[in-house]
């Protein structure tokens, strides 16, 4: 923010059109607030950086290259899709199955998927 001339949240919170209280919680909470897909977006727009790199701290800051829109657009995607409570819930039980467990999970949806 300061690197921007931004010493309020409030000022940023104009800048970019989001609520002054998700200003606060990015900046509070840290690792335990997650949030939108359209915040992600807004704050890599205002700052210019790469939703990827803000949203994750992967890749390069620089703004996205051609290369880099799908990947991100994909990954808005796969964020947009983690907010939704049902699939939030069977991504964190698939992850904590063995590898035996999830054959049998893919399995099931393979199967489901044919019908």
């Amino acid at each position: 923010m300061h690197g921007r001339g931004i010493s309020k949240q409030s000022h940023l919170a104009r800048e970019t059109g989001l609520a002054q209280s998700t200003i606060n919680r990015l900046l509070t909470r840290g690792d335990n607030y997650r949030p939108g897909v359209e915040t992600i977006q807004r704050l890599a727009d205002y700052f210019r950086v790469s939703p990827d790199w803000l949203a994750r701290g992967r890749g390069s800051p620089v703004p996205a290259t051609v290369d880099s829109v799908q990947e991100s657009a994909e990954l808005m995607d796969a964020m947009q899709l983690y907010q939704a409570p049902d699939a939030r819930e069977v991504l964190e039980r698939y992850v904590r199955l063995d590898p035996e467990g999830r054959a049998v999970v893919l399995e099931l949806l393979r199967w489901i998927d044919k019908r």
